[in-house]
């Protein structure tokens, strides 16, 4: 599970985790840390596994294929 504080700039994971268990994203970090592992959300893994998905080496392959190849190859 994705414990963390929010921060500035691009964090692409924050959005992300907050959808996961927005109890485990704020300031209080120690309680954050302490809701995962007291009060884990039933389910998180499949719910990780599905919003991590666009991130897989398989996404990543077929973006560069459909996206990039054509515009280095023009």
């Amino acid at each position: 599970m994705l414990v963390s504080t929010p921060a500035p700039g691009p964090y692409v994971a924050l959005p992300i985790a907050r959808r996961l268990d927005g109890r485990l994203i704020g300031e209080d970090l120690a309680g954050a840390l302490r809701a995962a592992l007291d009060e884990p959300r039933a389910g998180y893994g499949e719910l990780a596994r599905a919003e991590l998905e666009p991130f897989s080496r398989a996404a990543i392959d077929r973006r560069v294929a459909r996206e990039l190849l054509p515009r280095l190859l023009a």
